[in-house]
């Protein structure tokens, strides 16, 4: 089940996923790194303080910690393809197609 997964790792394979489909190629590397930074910015100490109040740290893309996050994307990406039952082609018709119809028939 898709509950088990942290959050954030969901976004970012749904955001890769959503990448894949639309053919708007992003490096599984950038959402890494974005992914990482957001995790950054939001965390806070036991007063509600950031704990980076300046520029966020980056992520070195061959660390260990980068790696784990490539692995668990990876892994939700395949679970929200087996949820999907891997039909995707009902996903790939863009959704403002309906807008156009129904503006047409005002």
């Amino acid at each position: 089940s898709l509950a088990d997964f942290d959050i954030r790792v969901a976004a970012a394979a749904s955001l890769l996923l959503a990448c894949k489909i639309e053919e708007a190629q992003r490096r599984l590397k950038d959402i890494v790194l974005v992914f990482y930074r957001l995790h950054m910015r939001a965390l806070e100490d036991a007063d509600g303080q950031p704990v980076f109040p300046g520029p966020t740290p980056s992520l070195e893309p061959k660390s260990q910690n980068a790696l784990e996050m490539r692995k668990a994307i990876m892994t939700v990406e395949k679970q929200i393809l087996k949820e999907f039952g891997f039909a995707m082609s009902t996903f790939l018709q863009p959704p403002h197609r309906y807008l156009l119809q129904f503006l047409r028939r005002m």
